[in-house]
């Protein structure tokens, strides 16, 4: 999908009416990082797993009363919204962190993105809840995002995460009452109270001792004897009304990993006490890793500015040119989809541009270097690591 260009104030509200992910650039001409973030974007709009996201740019000082409202303080930033609503940001020319963003708010779209009607049989909406869980391997439901939680539990947990570590996705329940409320009977999971006003409940004392109890054992890990005893102290309806209600308001927040159900937060804690939780979450990869699977991801390997197909420099096209001269199987990687490699590379190989080529994981050099030993007749040895 092109990128749209926004020139007035009214043009970016009648994007925001249309349904679906809008990934709004706020960028400065001034600015040659904006000019390559629109980059990334443009070649984000041609994926086709993002064929349904629409991209523009706006430029933040020409409209100055709508980056007032939406606090752009510097440029770039990128605004992801949903019915004109802001669910993720990103600050600065960050593209693995837009990148990973956008497709994961995407990924979410996509499964929410059919309401069902009042006839739509219950198993379907199981269906969604099943692949919303199992669409990362941890896998986070909570208030808000994690730039932006909507509630203290939800930061507390969020906070939790990020001190291990750990890589994972999250989904806003306020974005969607259906798999909201559909959630908690799926997983068999506590909860809010159904019809209360302030602490007053309609329920009766019975069920709210139930509820309450059912909560408190989940978040003590069934020691029920100790349950029994804080509800033993508790006997009038406010307090056991009170005492619902704060727990069933962390209830909404709760984790899966692999699918299967772990809990809310204060599981959480008690698991991160113990030693538990580290060892169970999936950790973020460090970038060193990172680049020394993606040099070995092929025999020869070439970091470039666009695709074999597309190169979008002069000095990558002519590197795909000897290369596919020589007929061997290559693979590529595009810097310009990925800021974090493309800085982090450089450093890690200690070449400060592109393209460059690694054989086995071996860094050969860059087209300077490969222009060389086609002269030498070296290239051939070289490129297949003799």
């Amino acid at each position: 999908m092109s990128v749209t260009k926004v020139a007035t104030e009214q043009e970016f509200t009648e994007l925001l009416k249309k349904d679906g992910l809008l990934v709004a650039h706020f960028m400065a001409d001034w600015a040659p990082q904006c000019g390559q973030m629109n980059d990334v974007i443009t070649e984000l709009g041609k994926q086709l797993e993002l064929k349904d996201v629409r991209f523009c740019i706006v430029p933040a000082e020409d409209l100055s009363e709508v980056s007032l409202k939406y606090k752009i303080a510097a440029v770039p930033t990128f605004l992801l919204l949903r019915g004109g609503q802001v669910v993720e940001r990103v600050e600065g020319a960050n593209a693995a962190d837009l990148t990973n963003k956008v497709k994961t708010q995407a990924a979410k779209a996509s499964l929410v993105s059919c309401t069902p009607t009042a006839s739509t049989p219950e198993q379907d909406l199981n269906t969604r809840l099943k692949k919303l869980i199992n669409s990362s391997k941890c896998m986070l439901f909570m208030k808000g995002s994690p730039d932006a939680p909507r509630c203290g539990f939800s930061r507390t947990t969020i906070e939790l995460l990020n001190k291990l570590e750990a890589d994972y996705s999250s989904f806003d329940i306020l974005s969607d009452e259906e798999v909201r409320q559909g959630l908690k009977t799926y997983s068999n999971w506590p909860t809010y109270p159904q019809s209360h006003s302030g602490l007053a409940f309609t329920s009766s004392v019975n069920c709210v001792l139930k509820h309450a109890l059912v909560l408190i054992c989940v978040a003590m890990k069934n020691r029920e004897r100790e349950c029994k005893a804080v509800l033993h102290n508790h006997n009038t309806d406010e307090q056991y009304c009170c005492l619902y209600y704060s727990y069933a308001h962390q209830m909404d927040k709760i984790l899966y990993i692999d699918g299967e159900l772990v809990g809310g937060l204060d599981i959480l804690r008690e698991m991160d006490a113990s030693g538990e939780l580290s060892s169970m979450l999936p950790k973020k990869q460090k970038l060193e890793d990172r680049l020394k699977m993606l040099i070995n991801k092929a025999p020869l390997m070439v970091f470039m500015k666009g695709d074999r197909e597309a190169p979008r420099c002069g000095f990558s096209k002519t590197m795909i040119g000897i290369l596919n001269d020589t007929g061997l199987p290559y693979e590529t990687f595009d810097i310009l989809t990925d800021e974090e490699v493309r800085q982090g590379l450089k450093t890690f190989s200690n070449w400060p541009t592109y393209p460059q080529v690694y054989v086995k994981g071996e860094l050969v050099g860059g087209l300077d270097i490969i222009k060389e030993l086609q002269t030498s007749g070296e290239l051939m040895g070289t490129l297949k690591g003799e």
